[in-house]
């Protein structure tokens, strides 16, 4: 595959499995910042997020600040992240997901807390690829401007197909929120 930057979100890969997955990143010739699942408490093999960039090895790419020593993992199960380096121009690639269920209270206003603090209010340019558990409305009239607040725009699937199936319905809960001056 020709891509060069990949956002892998829902991965449900636990503690024990990051260092095998790192290591087949590396044999594709990419690098990788994993953030493990975290346990929903619903039987042995329940899991929330588990989330992973990866960029090809070619770039001159580095993990964002929240990883460990080697890069390699995140403390999260919801973020992850990587900078590229264009020309000069630091730009965050970062993977995101957004527990299910409590639309944007809790956990959920923290992962934008986050967020922001990342990108230092939007100044540091970014891309964010997330199941938001939430429709992309919900995030542009939210109270807290979190658009404004990071000089950011959603950008949506523009085929009008669900991006994720449930139930034998579908909803628009899967988009990206980039940087204004990347968009």
């Amino acid at each position: 595959d020709g891509s060069d930057v990949f956002l892998l979100g829902e991965m449900h890969v636990g503690t024990k499995t990051i260092a095998q997955v790192t290591r087949a990143a590396a044999a594709n010739d990419l690098k990788a910042t994993i953030g493990a699942a975290s346990s929903t408490g619903r039987g042995t093999d329940g899991t929330h997020g588990g989330v992973a960039v990866m960029v090809r090895k070619r770039w001159l790419n580095a993990p964002i600040g929240i990883a460990d020593s080697q890069g390699f993992s995140s403390p999260y199960d919801d973020l992850a992240g990587r900078t590229i380096y264009m020309g000069g121009t630091a730009i965050l690639f970062l993977v995101g997901s957004f527990k299910c269920g409590i639309g944007l209270t809790g956990v959920n206003l923290q992962l934008f807390d986050r967020l922001l603090h990342l990108t230092r209010g939007g100044r540091t340019m970014f891309v964010l690829g997330a199941d938001f558990n939430c429709a992309a409305e919900q995030v542009r009239d939210h109270p807290r401007r979190f658009l404004d607040a990071l000089n950011a725009v959603i950008k949506e699937p523009e085929d009008g197909n669900p991006t994720c199936m449930s139930a034998g319905s579908g909803t628009k809960i899967d988009y990206f929120i980039v940087s204004k001056g990347i968009s």
